[in-house]
């Protein structure tokens, strides 16, 4: 399983975009299981509720949520924490980096065996 874990905070807006675009690109592009990890970092608008409607449609995704706004760093650590993964990617919540632009390195049979880092986008495998 790949998990993608987003740190969001004040993102309301943005979030149905973002689980469509998760949701289309990897159902269709990725052979393995894949979950993904919504940290929302303490927002003050509708991030957490409008993630929750989110998630209905998607059992396998979680919420995690912190009691106050953390930092984004704290936001990822919390969310690799939870996710379930054998590898795990971080993706920003403003879709800078598309999930299109990881889908290729998911579908690699290589990718518990490496470790790559990137601006915007951090994909950590877990032999």
């Amino acid at each position: 399983m790949v998990s993608i874990v987003t740190p969001l905070f004040n993102e309301e807006a943005g979030i149905p975009r973002l689980a469509l675009a998760l949701g289309k690109v990897l159902n269709r592009e990725c052979p393995l299981d894949w979950e993904w990890v919504a940290v929302d970092d303490g927002s003050q608008d509708m991030t957490f509720a409008t993630i929750q409607k989110e998630i209905t449609t998607a059992p396998s995704w979680q919420i995690v949520r912190l009691s106050r706004n953390f930092g984004q760093q704290a936001a990822y650590r919390a969310g690799l924490e939870a996710a379930r993964g054998e590898a795990v990617v971080f993706l920003d919540a403003d879709l800078q980096d598309p999930p299109t632009v990881f889908t290729a390195e998911i579908t690699d049979s290589r990718i518990l065996d490496i470790t790559e880092v990137r601006v915007g986008l951090n994909l950590v495998g877990v032999s």
